[in-house]
């Protein structure tokens, strides 16, 4: 299992590693707390420097953008990986996810 890493660059939050089922709950633990940070406004997720990622990375995006809501935070996820595009087409959740390709 590789480290959860996150650069906190202001409103910019990086993701390094690997997101995969044996370290999903440890970046939701990360990542609720950088959201319990915020008060309102914007937040941009940057999945750019991720070596890789499993399905679970799915369910922490969708995860994410509940919690944020509930705590008025928006957030936009940049650089989503192509076959992370695929899984949330597949899963019919694609167009519920603010995603951008580049930063």
């Amino acid at each position: 299992m590789m480290s959860v890493q996150l650069i906190i660059q202001g409103d910019r939050v990086e993701l390094a590693g690997n997101i995969d089922f044996s370290n999903v709950v440890q970046w939701m633990q990360r990542l609720d707390a950088v959201l319990s940070t915020k008060k309102s406004g914007l937040l941009y997720i940057d999945f750019k420097k991720l070596k890789a990622a499993d399905g679970s990375a799915l369910a922490l995006m969708t995860t994410l953008l509940r919690h944020a809501h509930s705590s008025g935070i928006k957030i936009n996820y940049l650089n989503v990986p192509e076959h992370l595009r695929r899984i949330a087409e597949l899963y019919g959740v694609l167009d519920l996810l603010p995603c951008h390709s580049h930063s």
